[in-house]
C-alpha cells in the first residue's frame, strides 16, 4: 500500500469518514488533488466496503479547456470502475441574478449538483480534495477577513456530509503519489490567476511568508486549526445547551430570552449569535454580532440588517426577523406591525373597531370621582374641550402628547418605551385625535390639557373593550 493511501485509510477510521456498505460520491475536476483522491479511494473502496460514484462539475467558464477535463475524468472512472456523473452549471446567468461573484455562484451550483447526485445514488458522503496546504491557505484568508475562534479553526475532516480524507497530506506527497502511481491530471488555469484572493495568496503571500518569516509556516497553521479545532468542540457543547435555554423559534422569528442571554459568557454569547444568523440563512460578520450584543445590553433601540432582517428588543426578549419581508426597505419597524386604521367617531355612541377586534363606547357623564379616573380601562377626558368629529387611529411617527403627570411633552413611541409596551403591540392602541392633536392614548394616558380638573362640569367617558364584551353603564 503506498504511504499515502495509508494515512488516508488512518485517517478514514480514525476519524470515522466512513462505514461499510457506504455510498461514496467524489468530486472530481480532473485537477491533481482530485485525481489522487479518486484513485485513493478506489484503491480503499474494497477495505472499506464502498461503493464509487465521481461527479465532475463543468461550470462553463473554461470552454477551451473542459472538454479535456471532463474526458479525463470520464474515462479515469471507467478504468476504476467507478460510476460517473456530470452536470453543465450556469454560473454566469446564477452570479448575474443574484448579484454574487462568479466564484460564490460556481461554488453554490457545485454543492447543489454534488447533493443531487447524492440523493439519486443515496449516498451518505461527498468527498472533496482539499488538503493540507489549502487548510494553511485557507486559515490565512480567514485571519484576512477577520474571522474569529471557530473560522480559524480552518476545514474539518468531516462536516455534516462533506469529509476530506486528504485534509492531512501536503501537496508534494500528492504529486508523489500521482508520479508514483503514473496517474494523469490536467492543470486549470484559472488557478494562475491572480484575480482570485485564494491565489493571491497561495502565489504570492505565502511564499513570502515561508521564506522571509517561518520555513515552516505550513506546518505551524495546520497545527494551529487542529489545536482550536478541539476547543471549538468544546465550545460548540456549551453552545449547543445555552442554545436550548436561551433561543426559541417561532415561525419566522427568532427569540433570545435577554435574561438568560445575559448569563452566558461572552464568547458562548457570540456564537449563539453566529448560530442564530445561520439559522435566519444569513453569513454572520462580526460588526452585525457585536451591534446585537450591545443591544441586549443598552437601551431598545432597532438594528436594520440587509434584505429586511432587523434586531429589537421587546418584553424581556431580543426579537431577530423580517417584519416586512426580505427586502431593503427601511422603513420604522413601528410602522410594520400591527394593522393600518382610523374611525371618525361622530359623536357619543358606540363603535366597531374591526381591524383590532374591539369596541368603544362613548358617552358624556357627570365628572368621576377620584376612584373612576384611577380605572386603567377607561378614560376622562374634559368634555368641554372636545370638537366632535374626533378621530380613532394607530400611532404614526411624529406623534407627541403631553402625558399627565409626566415632566412636559413626549414623543408617543418614546413613551410607550418608558412603559415597556411591546413593539408588536404598539400599533394595536387606538390614540383619540382631537383637532389634529393626540389627547389620549386609550388605556393607557391622556394628554394633561385635557384632564379633568375642579372646573369641569362634563367629562367625556371613553371605555375600550372586546367585541363580545356586554357594555353596562
Amino acid at each position: 500500500m503506498h504511504p499515502l493511501e495509508k494515512k488516508v485509510l488512518n485517517n478514514c477510521l480514525d476519524h470515522h469518514l466512513l462505514q461499510p456498505g457506504d455510498s461514496l460520491l467524489i468530486g472530481v475536476s480532473g485537477g491533481p488533488d482530485s485525481m489522487a483522491l479518486l484513485y485513493i479511494m478506489a484503491a480503499l473502496a474494497p477495505r472499506l466496503g464502498l461503493t464509487l460514484t465521481a461527479a465532475y462539475a463543468n461550470h462553463g467558464l473554461r470552454p477551451a479547456e473542459t472538454p479535456a477535463e471532463e474526458r479525463l475524468t470520464r474515462e479515469q472512472a471507467a478504468a476504476l470502475a467507478v460510476n460517473y456523473r456530470t452536470a453543465l452549471l450556469p454560473v454566469r446567468e446564477r452570479a448575474a441574478e443574484q448579484k454574487i461573484s462568479i466564484e460564490h455562484a460556481a461554488r453554490d451550483l457545485r454543492y447543489a449538483f454534488f447533493k443531487e447526485v447524492m440523493t439519486e445514488i443515496k449516498a451518505v458522503r461527498l468527498a472533496v480534495a482539499h488538503h493540507a496546504d489549502d487548510q494553511a491557505e485557507e486559515v490565512i484568508i480567514r485571519l484576512l477577513r477577520g474571522s474569529g475562534r471557530q473560522g480559524l479553526a480552518g476545514m474539518r475532516m468531516r462536516r455534516d456530509e462533506v469529509i476530506r480524507p486528504l485534509l492531512t497530506a501536503t501537496r508534494q506527497e500528492i504529486l508523489t503519489y500521482l508520479h508514483d502511481r503514473h496517474i494523469e491530471s490536467l492543470t486549470d488555469s484559472s488557478n494562475n490567476s491572480r484575480q482570485y484572493l485564494r491565489n493571491r495568496v497561495r502565489l504570492d503571500l505565502m511564499p513570502r511568508l515561508i521564506r522571509e518569516f517561518n520555513p515552516a509556516l505550513k506546518e505551524v497553521l495546520c497545527r494551529t486549526a487542529t489545536v482550536l479545532q478541539a476547543e471549538d468542540e468544546l465550545l460548540n457543547e456549551m453552545t449547543t445547551r445555552a442554545w436550548r435555554q436561551t433561543i426559541q423559534i417561532e415561525k419566522h422569528r427568532l427569540l433570545i430570552k435577554l435574561e438568560a442571554f445575559a448569563d452566558q459568557p461572552l464568547a458562548i454569547k457570540r456564537r449563539l449569535l453566529e448560530k442564530a444568523f445561520w439559522h435566519l440563512k444569513r453569513r454572520p460578520g462580526q460588526r452585525q454580532i457585536e451591534a446585537i450584543i450591545h443591544l441586549a445590553a443598552a437601551h431598545p433601540h432597532v438594528i436594520h440588517f440587509s434584505r429586511g432582517l432587523r434586531a429589537w428588543r421587546e418584553d424581556g426578549r431580543l426579537i431577530m426577523a423580517c417584519p416586512q419581508g426580505e427586502t431593503n426597505s427601511r422603513h420604522n419597524l413601528v410602522d410594520l406591525d400591527g394593522p393600518d386604521f382610523e374611525y371618525t367617531i361622530p359623536g357619543p355612541g358606540i363603535y366597531q373597531l374591526p381591524a383590532l377586534n374591539r369596541r368603544l363606547v362613548v358617552e358624556v357623564t357627570a365628572p368621576p370621582s377620584p376612584a373612576a379616573l384611577r380605572r386603567e380601562e377607561i378614560n376622562f377626558l374634559d368634555y368641554a374641550l372636545i370638537n366632535f368629529p374626533v378621530n380613532i387611529r394607530n400611532y404614526r411617527p411624529g406623534d407627541r402628547f403631553s402625558p399627565l403627570n409626566g415632566p412636559g411633552s413626549k414623543k408617543v413611541g418614546d413613551f410607550m418605551t418608558d412603559h415597556k409596551i411591546p413593539r408588536s403591540q404598539r400599533r394595536q392602541i387606538p390614540l383619540l385625535i382631537n383637532n389634529g392633536k393626540v389627547a389620549a392614548l386609550l388605556n393607557q394616558a391622556i394628554d394633561k390639557d385635557y384632564r379633568i380638573t375642579p372646573g369641569t362640569r362634563k367629562s367625556l367617558k371613553l371605555s375600550l373593550g372586546p367585541v363580545e364584551k356586554q357594555y353596562s353603564p
